[in-house]
């Protein structure tokens, strides 16, 4: 059975390919804007074999006309790690309170966008 991760690698990839299919953008298109030479990597993220490159995750999204709100929700998607350490780090600075509400509020927003688009089966692993 595949870890918790890896399942949401995999909504990850999926709910990509639905914002780049939505944009009406080809996989070559997506790379060629993004300045990469073939569309392979892509193909590997969409599959949800592996992540966007941390660095470049605002660059695929506004090629991807993805609304600015959902960031938050895809970054703990796409890094999970990352995002506990910020929670960790806003507990630190603001109090628990504050990074249990972000939580909850990011948690209700990847539920919402995986309900939208039909990924009730990954709903479970967020």
């Amino acid at each position: 059975m595949a870890s918790r991760l890896s399942m949401m690698q995999i909504a990850t990839g999926h709910l990509l390919r639905v914002y780049r299919e939505n944009a009406k953008l080809s996989q070559s298109e997506v790379m060629a804007q993004l300045g990469y030479a073939n569309s392979n990597l892509l193909s590997v993220i969409e599959n949800g074999r592996t992540n966007i490159p941390f660095k470049r995750i605002t660059e695929f999204l506004e090629v991807y006309q993805v609304p600015k709100e959902m960031l938050t929700p895809i970054v703990r998607m796409i890094q999970p790690d990352t995002w506990l350490m910020h929670l960790q780090l806003l507990a630190i600075e603001q109090g628990q309170e504050k990074a249990d509400a972000l939580e909850a509020e990011t948690k209700e927003k990847i539920n919402k966008i995986l309900t939208k688009n039909n990924m009730h089966d990954f709903l479970k692993f967020v």
